[in-house]
């Protein structure tokens, strides 16, 4: 894994590919209160793209209420969660035709997560928590979210006012 660290080339290029993200809607789900407080930070620090607008979920039951009537351009999903496992949420959210991207986190080591089978079922990448810290861990979301979306020609999906 490239060091993230601040101050490290790897965090400097994550800060310059942060930069050239379009802005988006982003839904984060995690059921650890910490992991979203620093998701909080991270958007606003613009990892997640200037501009980018988010919105927090730390229970797959309402995600799953909110994501059938509101399309996001990507969601961070966490793998395990205390009230279900999130392939439900990658279902619910292929179930309704949006072609957002979903990234799924966990703190699970790479051989107790079931890559394969995320693929299989619609998500579109993976972005391992073992070693997330509130200084590094937007640097390595922006590094996945602008690799996918140079690889995929991707922009925003949703419109901004």
């Amino acid at each position: 894994m490239k060091d993230t660290s601040p101050g490290s080339d790897g965090f400097i290029r994550a800060r310059q590919m942060a930069a050239e993200l379009p802005e988006m809607t982003i839904a984060v789900l995690n059921d650890d209160p910490e992991i979203l407080e620093w998701a909080r930070d991270w958007n606003a620090r613009g990892f997640f793209g200037a501009g980018s607008r988010m919105r927090i979920f730390n229970s797959l039951e309402r995600f799953m209420d909110i994501v059938k009537d509101i399309k996001y351009d990507v969601v961070l999903i966490d793998y395990v969660l205390e009230d279900g496992v999130s392939l439900a949420a990658v279902d619910c959210i292929r179930q309704t035709g949006a072609s957002t991207v979903i990234l799924l986190n966990s703190a699970l080591m790479d051989n107790e997560v079931p890559a394969e089978k995320l693929f299989e079922r619609g998500a579109d990448g993976f972005v391992s928590s073992v070693g997330f810290r509130a200084d590094n861990g937007g640097a390595r979301i922006a590094n996945a979210l602008y690799n996918y979306m140079q690889i995929h020609g991707r922009a925003a999906l949703t419109p901004h006012s």
